[in-house]
């Protein structure tokens, strides 16, 4: 419900004035000190328009807060090999680790779907167009704020993944500097066939 105070002289009717607002004509009323009140009601197109725009804004904005958190961290050794990780433990590769704990920090939703709900995508997962990632949803373009990964078949790893932070740049958890995370050209190389996935919001 909306209300605006009615214009004195202003020719034109109660349904007239809301509809010149794109809203429905509710009822009038008149306050005691004679100001008239004009109530309005949101269509329910217009209503729920409104909230659609407004839930783009917030997740364009989680998806810039996901490239800014990872640039933050370019230098820290947390998912470096040897690193005691509470969730993965030492001497693992924690790639797609850093990528869902700069996800969710930033605010966005990462679905555990590893070992009956208990770990996050896999850098393989990312990189399997195959795989559902609920919140998440395949891309070509890339931007700042989405996941780049690219699936191998390592003995001791499925891929490799990592956040676009800047035009042909990503942040990852490298395992060529033992895990520290870096700033560097994967996923834009020529030998690359990375897939890229953006975060759209989770399910209401």
């Amino acid at each position: 419900m909306a209300a605006f105070i009615a214009t004195p002289g202003f020719c034109a009717t109660d349904e007239e004035k809301c509809a010149a607002k794109g809203w429905v004509f509710s009822h009038a009323e008149v306050k005691e000190d004679g100001r008239r009140v004009v109530h309005c009601t949101k269509p329910a197109a217009l209503a729920e328009r409104e909230r659609l725009e407004k839930k783009q804004e917030e997740v364009r904005a989680v998806r810039a807060k996901i490239a800014e958190v990872a640039r933050r961290y370019r230098g820290s050794e947390a998912w470096a090999y040897r690193a005691c990780n509470s969730l993965v433990g030492a001497n693992r590769y924690k790639c797609s680790q850093f990528v869902a704990d700069v996800a969710r920090e930033a605010g966005a939703l990462v679905p555990n779907i590893r070992v009956r709900g208990k770990y996050p995508p896999l850098a393989g997962d990312w990189g399997d167009p195959k795989v559902t990632s609920p919140g998440w949803i395949v891309v070509s373009d890339p931007q700042p704020g989405d996941v780049v990964a690219e699936p191998h078949r390592y003995s001791n790893a499925t891929g490799h993944c990592g956040i676009v932070t800047g035009d042909r740049l990503t942040t990852s958890a490298n395992a060529l500097k033992r895990g520290a995370v870096d700033e560097n050209d994967f996923g834009f190389r020529p030998q690359n066939h990375p897939v890229f996935r953006r975060y759209v919001g989770g399910a209401e």
